[in-house]
């Protein structure tokens, strides 16, 4: 093992100390389940302690760092072939395997979760933007939506709820909000493509969240245009000039529409970062 520190934030997007942490919680799963049986499940082992037996393709480091790496790629699965020296379908089955672990481990995880902060950090939050842009009182997140492509459905019905016509093509809709620090502090994901972002946003109960956090701290959030302002006295919106707009309007819209790229960034940050999501 070289420890390189750039070789595996390249290929992990994790440093060895994050690594070693996500690992040590994923080592106790590894052991217990595997991923051979005739229903294509996990399975938990009759005698997970026991010594003997075949040994596994991978161990679970290499388990790990394959499933992190996939999510770090784009396209065929042929270079994480020859980096694992497995073949397809053994690379299948415990890239499946890892996935399904990981997911476990992350949900139990404090600081992975997706959630509203403190009323204390809000404000924190809000006296951060205000100092860069003093017209956007009250405004401590930018928020956005995000298509994912996917491969074309073959049921008819579910082919035209993915549909996206103003991009010709098949997507799922997401909708996420962001920190100034970066983190992620409400989302929805996996809607159907056609859905507007607005619509996502609703349906999916982020507007419910963002107006409770107006409702205590007076929280806004910066949007674009695809979001609705009516009954949404929370969101700030950028964009176009609009139709005899005061000083102060004009104002809240320039410093709205700067302060919102951040969420292109932010949506930049999760589509670098997990390349695979282009696929």
């Amino acid at each position: 093992m070289s420890c390189n520190e750039q070789s595996l934030i390249t290929f992990t997007g994790l440093d060895y100390r994050s690594f070693g942490y996500l690992l040590e919680k994923f080592l106790p799963l590894y052991n217990r389940y595997s991923p051979y049986s005739k229903s294509g499940k996990i399975v938990v082992l009759r005698n997970a302690g026991a010594l003997g037996g075949r040994p596994r393709s991978l161990d679970a480091a290499g388990c790990l760092a394959l499933v992190l790496g996939y999510t770090r790629t784009r396209g065929s699965m042929s270079m994480l072939q020859m980096v694992f020296g497995l073949t397809n379908s053994v690379l299948c089955i415990f890239l499946k395997f890892a996935m399904r672990l990981l997911f476990r481990v992350l949900k139990e995880e404090e600081h992975a979760k997706v959630e509203i902060p403190s009323v204390e950090e809000i404000r924190a939050y809000q006296e951060k933007i205000v100092a860069n842009f003093p017209d956007l009182q009250g405004v401590w997140c930018v928020m956005d939506g995000l298509k994912i492509p996917i491969q074309k459905p073959a049921d008819d019905e579910m082919q035209n709820a993915y549909y996206n016509g103003w991009l010709h093509d098949h997507f799922v809709g997401c909708v996420f909000a962001f920190a100034p620090s970066g983190v992620v502090v409400t989302c929805t994901v996996n809607a159907p493509g056609s859905w507007h972002d607005s619509f996502i946003a609703e349906n999916g109960g982020i507007y419910a969240k963002l107006e409770s956090v107006y409702d205590t701290t007076g929280g806004k959030a910066a949007v674009d245009s695809a979001f609705s302002l009516k009954r949404c006295p929370f969101l700030v919106k950028s964009g176009k000039k609009k139709h005899r707009e005061t000083a102060l309007q004009r104002r809240i819209r320039h410093q709205a529409t700067f302060l919102h790229q951040s969420a292109e960034w932010g949506m930049r940050a999760l589509q670098g970062s997990f390349p695979r999501l282009k696929d």
